[in-house]
């Protein structure tokens, strides 16, 4: 490249080499390598390079979460049938256990299953070390970690992947590994010959060539913790064969394997850092791995991304010459207060992935500009440590009402825009908007159509965006829903429990006639003894105003009449349940708004029928007034019908049954 170079404005422009990942680890490697081959013998070319941008370069190594990495070398490696493993099932998964043993994987990898990996990767590490960094140009870094140290989405030993299912194999792989029972049992009896041999042959082979094969699969995979040894890794795979349609069953493969952290190990997984989707690695094999196991009915959860670059690793804190520790991990990194030695970063200038972790060799907006600068010979320093450090809460009041409310965020810093919207069915509107201000006003509309809302703020400048929200009620209360519970509910002790529909925590309540008044949009009212009812209204209350509504509640005096027909019965018993006035009483009946549940009873009951010896032959329960008991295959004779209501028998009947 130098040697077809072009002067600029007869100016011969040195180089800037830009290198990403492992890139950035190969271009340090070369210009430094240029430098020291050149100060051996002057004769050899230098690089005439000015700027080295190492983007995302993993120079203390990456990380991959151990857990995955034992899964996908212990599952691949499965025998399923006559040495058909698993790997060779899932394609995909076995070319990622074939990436693991790759050479520059384990150069890489920070952690690792194989100790001649951990060998690989500390000896390249040495070697890289020891050769240093090129001195005769500029070197600056990037990093997707978050600059304000925030770390992935799951803590340290979270669970990051389960698999977990038992059924019968598939029709095809079950019939594959019959087919092959039958087969082998066949060719033994023609290699023992004649007919008894042969005989004995396809027996054996029908014998284990009949059943079934079914299958267990418990796998779960575990972030690493933070300096803990704790399970990561545990593996559960067996397939049992059904011998004879179950007359006898055995298991063929009964496949298990645990691992575990060790206490000196950091918690990469979830550190802040650039992220990457384990799926890429494996080629989406652990996504579709349940769906590709031949067993039915496996269920996979995966969380998928994970820590690859961490912060410390692309920025190179401590340049390896101090171990680090779980505060280093999680710290804010910023050149507004760049690391002091000894846990220092040899680069000249660096940005991070600003408020949150970016996705592994991305480019936003605010890196390239930096970067660019860098080329530009104009470096800036960049933080965003302000952005970081911003409460981030809408302050204002949590009711809107005519009069209008102003809602606003502090604290941000200077270029920090935020735009508002208000979501509602209510009659709200915004009465200044100032296109992107930190302050909104807006006002209800009316004394109708109110309701619950939320206001969404969402923060933006070069450093990011973040969405902030706060749940507000538009107006005062307009409606009150109530339903009562009909299982909870004691009618034989004058106790009925209620729900409020569209309670809302925003909302102030109080009531009268309640026992104890109104907890989370639950209460429930008593009677006094012998009562039929017991009046109640509920108050729902904001600084806007206020909503009542009054009603009934219904008691049973436990002196419900039951009527069981025909008598005798034949095929089928009717059981019916009315009130002491001979009337089916409704939720409608009772004076409350009908709801899905208006046709319910007075109250749930129970039937159980028992024969001449006492032992009972058949149970049914209700919600809804009338009952139908199928009797038909019953023997004829004679029995006793139990009708209970809150467990208690409150009814007997005899009742004759003939066919």
């Amino acid at each position: 490249m130098n040697d077809n170079k072009q002067p600029l404005n007869g100016v011969r422009q040195q180089n800037v080499v830009l290198g990403m990942s492992m890139g950035g680890l190969v271009a340090r490697y070369a210009l430094r390598d240029m430098e020291v081959r050149r100060a051996a013998n002057p004769s050899l070319p230098a690089h005439d390079t000015r700027l080295y941008i190492s983007h995302e370069a993993p120079h203390q190594g990456a990380n991959v979460p151990l857990g995955f990495q034992y899964m996908v070398k212990s599952v691949s490696s499965i025998s399923l049938v006559f040495g058909y493993t698993v790997g060779k099932a899932v394609p995909r998964l076995g070319k990622a256990a074939g990436l693991l043993e790759e050479p520059a994987t384990q150069q890489l990898l920070i952690y690792q299953t194989d100790p001649r990996g951990v060998a690989m990767h500390n000896a390249w590490l040495n070697e890289y070390n020891q050769l240093g960094y090129p001195t005769q140009c500029r070197n600056v870094a990037t990093s997707g970690g978050s600059e304000c140290g925030r770390p992935q989405s799951f803590a340290p030993g979270a669970r990051l992947l389960t698999i977990q299912g038992t059924g019968l194999l598939d029709s095809d792989y079950n019939s594959y590994a019959n087919t092959t029972y039958f087969l082998t049992g066949l060719s033994a009896g023609v290699a023992a010959g004649g007919p008894l041999g042969l005989l004995a042959g396809i027996s054996v082979g029908l014998v284990f060539g009949l059943g079934n094969f079914e299958g267990h699969v418990d796998f779960t995979v575990n972030a690493l913790p933070s300096q803990q040894q704790q399970n990561i890794f545990h593996g559960r795979f067996s397939i049992c064969k059904d011998i004879l349609f179950g007359a006898f069953s055995t298991c063929l493969l009964d496949y298990a394997d645990d691992n575990n952290s060790e206490t000196y190990m950091l918690a990469y997984d979830s550190a802040p850092g650039g992220t990457y989707d384990v799926n890429q690695l494996t080629g989406g094999a652990l996504n579709n791995i349940g769906p590709s196991l031949p067993v039915g009915g496996v269920v996979a959860k995966v969380e998928p991304f994970f820590c690859f670059v961490p912060t410390t690793s692309a920025l190179d804190i401590g340049n390896n010459s101090v171990a680090l520790t779980p505060q280093d991990l999680t710290a804010s990194y910023t050149n507004a207060a760049p690391p002091a030695a000894p846990r220092n970063t040899p680069f000249a200038n660096f940005i991070t992935g600003v408020r949150e972790n970016l996705t592994h060799i991305l480019w936003n907006g605010l890196n390239s500009k930096w970067a660019f600068q860098e080329m530009e010979q104009a470096p800036q320093n960049v933080s965003c440590l302000a952005f970081c450090q911003a409460s981030l809460a809408i302050v204002g009041n949590a009711t809107i009402c005519a009069s209008g409310v102003t809602y606003s965020i502090g604290g941000l810093p200077p270029g920090t825009n935020v735009s508002w919207k208000l979501t509602t069915q209510a009659s709200a509107t915004a009465t200044t908007s100032n296109g992107f201000t930190p302050t909104f006003t807006t006002g209800f509309a009316g004394t109708s159509n109110g309701g619950p809302g939320t206001l969404t703020a969402t923060i933006s400048s070069e450093c990011g965006y973040v969405e902030v929200m706060k749940q507000v009620y538009i107006g005062p209360p307009a409606i009150i829903e109530l339903q009562e519970d009909l299982v909870a509910s004691d009618p034989c002790m004058k106790i009925t429990w209620f729900n409020i529909l569209n309670y809302d925590p925003a909302l102030t309540y109080t009531s009268t006639g309640t026992l104890g008044g109104v907890g989370n949009g639950r209460f429930r009212v008593k009677g006094r003894p012998g009562s039929q009812s017991a009046a109640f209204s509920i108050t729902a209350t904001n600084s806007c105003g206020s909503y009542s509504t009054s009603s009934v509640a219904w008691f049973a005096d436990c002196g419900y009449r039951y009527e069981a027909y025909p008598n005798p019965a034949d095929d089928q018993l009717t059981v019916e349940q009315t009130d002491s006035t001979g009337t089916q009483r409704t939720t409608a009946a009772r004076g409350i708004a009908a709801t899905a549940s208006s046709t319910a009873p007075t109250m749930p009951y129970t039937v159980r029928l028992f024969d001449s010896h006492g032992v009972q032959q058949a149970q049914q329960a209700t919600t809804t007034p009338t009952l139908s008991l199928p009797t038909g295959a019953l023997p004829t004779g004679l029995y006793l019908l139990h009708i209970e209501v809150g467990g208690a028998v409150v009814e007997r009947h005899r009742l004759q049954i003939t066919h």
